[in-house]
Formats: C-alpha cells, sequence, structure tokens
C-alpha cells in the first residue's frame, strides 16, 4: 500500500506540467498565463480585455499570503485551466 502511495505522489507532479509546446504557443491560450512572462517570447501581454480604463475601478484583491520573516521576495503568480499557482 505504501509503495502504491509513493507511486501515485511521484506521478501528481507530472500530471501538471505545462509540455513545451503548449507554452510556445502560449499565445493562442490568453486566458492562461503558462511561464514567468507569459510565454516564451517573455513580453509579459495579454490579450484580454476585461480590464480597461472602466473596469480597473472595480479590481480589489482576491487572495493574500504574508511571508514571516524579514526577507524580500516576489513571484509571478501562473495561471493555467482555471488553478492558480505560486511558484
Amino acid at each position: 500500500m505504501k509503495s502504491a502511495f509513493l507511486i501515485l505522489a511521484a506521478a501528481i507532479p507530472l500530471a501538471a506540467q505545462v509540455s513545451y509546446d503548449r507554452i510556445r504557443q502560449a499565445d493562442s491560450e490568453p486566458g492562461n498565463w503558462l511561464t514567468y512572462s507569459g510565454g516564451y517570447n517573455a513580453q509579459r501581454y495579454s490579450r484580454l480585455d476585461q480590464i480597461n480604463a472602466t473596469t480597473v475601478r472595480r479590481l480589489h484583491a482576491a487572495s493574500a499570503y504574508q511571508i514571516k520573516g524579514t526577507d524580500a521576495s516576489e513571484i509571478t503568480p501562473l495561471g493555467v485551466d482555471g488553478i492558480m499557482y505560486w511558484t
């Protein structure tokens, strides 16, 4: 039973991986943010238009996490298939 759990636990990260081809074609998935810069072209630009000069005032924080300690930390969350990942 223990070995079956270890195999399953080891396979979960593989299922969550994004393929090279998918990242290479990230422009075709504007609703996903697949890498640190959005895609291999590193443009950090999204074609989505839900946020604009009229709607930006309605934005609010949806989540926050306070890191304990004195070290500075900056991350870019990744959004893949409706799931947000922090690295």
